[in-house]
């Protein structure tokens, strides 16, 4: 066994036992995360010409998504979510509309 890394985790010398207790340590050395991209929290739509209701109901849903993916982090017991690009739409972040 020399020059291989140990672990306090007891594992049996061999066969199912080993190979079960090998993917439990792999379990819980192994990191989940959710990966994303481009959310752009506040954009505005207005190149799509719809009504005003109808684009606040698109703002609201990019929100909603963003609750969403919070929640599921929580119930799958993610360990992070990673947002790559664009998580706002302008680089001055202000209240809703």
């Amino acid at each position: 066994m020399a020059g291989r890394l140990k672990c306090a985790a007891s594992v049996p010398a061999e066969g199912a036992g080993r190979r079960l207790a090998r993917e439990r340590l792999r379990k819980r050395l192994m990191v989940r995360f959710l990966h994303t991209a481009d959310w752009q929290l506040g954009k505005q739509f207005e190149n799509l010409g719809a009504p005003p209701d109808k684009l606040a109901f698109l703002r609201q849903g990019r929100m909603d998504v963003v609750r969403r993916i919070g929640q599921l982090a929580i119930d799958r017991s993610w360990d992070a979510i990673l947002v790559a690009g664009d998580v706002f739409e302008r680089n001055e972040v202000g209240a809703p509309n």
